[in-house]
């Protein structure tokens, strides 16, 4: 129905029917897990079916947003499209499809630095003008924040303004954060939600709160190379879980489900055999 939204995950989609358009998404990861990445394909999942977004990018430029946005959608690696001399026809066959799509979506990005007050004036426009159909703001350590006794007061002000405005006009928010250094502690780094910086303000008023995990980031020696986990640890509508994508040319793809878990198991056997290798962070 109208009310849920297809975020492009598909055993997510069919676990939970679509996210809700009133949600507050945030996705979190460690360096290399391909978190903007997993922010685009949803928002592109979402586009296609509500054909407006505003992405505010205060890390990447307009351009190299946009180029990761048609990567996504034809399956390139960037290298590729950054190399142009060197594709083939097949290769400019699928990026003008892909161009051909996202032209129908009319998504806008914004590469600047603005405090949450200045985004949601800009998202507010956008619905009033022409309806927007999706929020996505890469990332919260980087918008400004107000003043305040304590950095989590300050952080806990962002999300309740982003979640307000999600409830009020019905457009989903996705919003990318960091991790803490604490799980780079820990012999198994699927993250939580206590590795959220500023976790307790972001969790009261996040509807959901996925991790993408590449396990092959953190374990040379990984038997799970080219498949990502990811983990929902948080859905306000529903039961937490674990969806297996692949990891193809840069982008996540959907894969067999059975199959990817059996890996999984097979792996989590080999490193409790040989003890756990598992190094620290890559940037």
């Amino acid at each position: 129905s109208g009310l849920y939204l297809k975020i492009g995950i598909d055993p997510l989609d069919e676990k939970y029917g679509g996210f809700d358009r009133t949600d507050l998404i945030v996705i979190a990861g460690s360096p290399g897990s391909g978190k903007t990445e997993l922010a685009i394909k949803i928002a592109n999942a979402i586009g296609k079916n509500r054909h407006s977004g505003l992405f505010i990018s205060m890390e990447m430029s307009e351009i190299q947003i946009a180029d990761r946005h048609v990567a996504d959608c034809s399956g390139l690696p960037m290298g590729v499209l950054r190399n142009p001399g060197d594709m083939t026809d097949e290769d400019y066959a699928r990026m003008g499809m892909a161009v051909q799509q996202l032209n129908t979506q009319d998504n806008y990005v914004l590469d600047a630095t603005m405090g949450v007050d200045e985004i949601l004036s800009h998202a507010e426009r956008m619905v009033m003008d022409q309806g927007l159909g999706f929020l996505a703001i890469d990332y919260l350590g980087l918008i400004p924040k107000g003043k305040a006794e304590r950095n989590d007061l300050a952080i806990a002000d962002i999300t309740r303004k982003l979640k307000k405005f999600s409830l009020q006009f019905k457009v989903p928010v996705i919003l990318l954060s960091q991790l803490n250094r604490n799980v780079a502690q820990r012999a198994d780094k699927r993250p939580i939600i206590q590795d959220l910086k500023d976790a307790s303000s972001i969790e009261q008023d996040a509807d959901v709160i996925i991790f993408p995990y590449r396990d092959e980031v953190h374990n040379p020696e990984s038997h799970m190379k080219g498949i990502a986990e990811i983990i929902v640890r948080k859905y306000r509508s529903g039961e937490p879980t674990t969806a297996y994508m692949g990891w193809r040319n840069g982008h996540f793809v959907n894969i067999d489900q059975e199959e990817a878990a059996r890996q999984a198991a097979f792996n989590e056997a080999e490193s409790s055999r040989g003890g756990d290798n598992r190094g620290g962070w890559r940037d």
